[in-house]
Parts: structure tokens; sequence; C-alpha cells
């Protein structure tokens, strides 16, 4: 494939994706265009710039820009591979067609296709991209309320925890506490078992083998795969809220 052919694939892979961006209402902190920046009628930078300027004497080393640079290209790409989650997601394999008869016992053998691996690469990719933002998100909060905390410490997780000794009375922080608890929890979980344990493709893969006989069983692991578009969709969502709730809660406090 020469290079023009290989900028035709990817400039219709480029309007897959936008087109899905459109279909399933899809949009990131960047806003809905590449060169919008406007979240809730208000400029991104403008914002966060604005609330920055309460940090800078708090925490010298906060890098201001570093940060909101991540938080805009993480919060893209979680976008961007949540599409190719449901551009691949109808040619996902279904065991039921591949149903065996062994010794007068139907078994479902697993037998993943391209769309398979693929699909579980952007599941992993997004879950990562997903903690590495929410990572981002605690650098603005350590940076104002606890600039004191080793970098080694910085994470969602421990940022909201040094803050709840706080006691603070904010709906803001309340937000913030209660998906560190519920939500980031459960996703964090997710994080844990690919990175130190297993691949989501692995993990499928074993239980496929371990209920290979048993369909109602199957079923639910299907259905949890077949759910994780709508899963993600809703995290970007969280991850808007969040960004809206930091800054917020900032400048709530410090007026």
């Amino acid at each position: 494939m020469d290079n023009l052919e290989t900028s035709k694939v990817l400039e219709k892979h480029h309007h897959l994706i936008q087109e899905i961006y459109n279909k399933k209402e899809l949009k990131c902190l960047r806003g809905e265009r590449e060169d919008d920046h406007r979240l809730a009628g208000r400029s991104v930078y403008e914002w966060y710039f604005n609330t920055c300027d309460k940090i800078r004497d708090r925490d010298e080393t906060f890098e201001y820009q570093f940060v909101i640079d991540n938080l805009l290209f993480y919060s893209d790409e979680i976008m961007f591979f949540t599409a190719n989650l449901i551009l691949v997601q109808p040619f996902l394999t279904d065991p039921e067609f591949g149903k065996l008869e062994l010794e007068g016992k139907e078994i479902y053998p697993y037998d993943s296709n391209l769309a398979d691996k693929r699909f579980n690469m952007y599941t992993e990719i997004i879950i990562e991209k997903l903690y590495s933002y929410w990572s981002q998100i605690s650098l603005i909060l350590k940076g104002y309320f606890i600039p004191q905390l080793s970098q080694y410490r910085v994470n969602f997780a421990s940022v909201i925890n040094e803050l709840e000794k706080n006691k603070i009375e904010s709906e803001n922080f309340n937000w913030l506490l209660k998906f560190k608890k519920g939500e980031y929890s459960i996703l964090n979980k997710k994080r844990k078992e690919i990175v130190h344990t297993a691949s989501a493709d692995t993990t499928y893969r074993k239980a496929f083998f371990k209920n290979i006989s048993n369909p109602d069983e199957l079923r639910k692991y299907i259905e949890e795969r077949q759910n994780l578009p709508s899963y993600f969709k809703k995290h970007i969502l969280y991850s808007i809220s969040g960004f809206e709730k930091t800054l917020n809660l900032i400048n709530e406090i410090s007026v």
C-alpha cells in the first residue's frame, strides 16, 4: 500500500469516527469541535487559567500548562477509543454461532476474531487513559489544597482521601467524594486487574474456558462486554463533570 492509499484509509477511518461522535453524541473536554475549547458556554482555557492563578502562590511545582494539555489530550483519547469500540462492536464473535456438541453436551468455545482483539485492546486503553485523566485532576486539587503532599502519593483516590480529612462542606467536593467511592473505585479495580493480573483479552478468554458449557453464565460476560461503550460514554460525562467540580470547588473555597 503506497502513501496515497494509506492516506485515504486514514481519512476514511477519521470520517467514520466523526460520524460515530455525531450519532452517539460523544463529546470531550475540548468541546464538540477540535478548535472549540468551550464548556458550559465558557472558555475552558480562560476558566482553567483564572483558577490556576489561585494555585501558583501555593504550589510552585504545579505545571499548569502541562496539566491542561494532558487533560485535553486524555479526554480526546477517551472519546476516540470509545468511538472505535462502537465501530468494531457489530463484528464481535457470538459464541452461539460456534456452538459444538461434545459427548452429548453443548459447549461454546471462544474463537476470537480481529474485532474481538481490537475491542479488548481499546477497552484497556480507555481504562488506562481514564485513570491518567483523573490523576491530572488530582494534581489541580493537590496544588491548591495540599501542596505539601509528596508527588509520589498523588493520585485521585489519595488526594480525595486527604481532602476528606478537612471536612470540606461543599456540593462540589461531595460530588468528587461520591465519585471516588463509587464509579472511580470500580474503574480502578478494573485497571488494577489489567495492569497487575491479566489483559482484558485473557480475562475474557479465561471466563469462556471456565464456563464453556454454561451458556447462562457466558451470556453475563457477553452482555457486560456489549455494554462497555455505554459504560465508557458515561465515564466521559463523569470526566467532564469532574473538571467542572474541581474548578468550581477551588473558586468556591478561595472566595
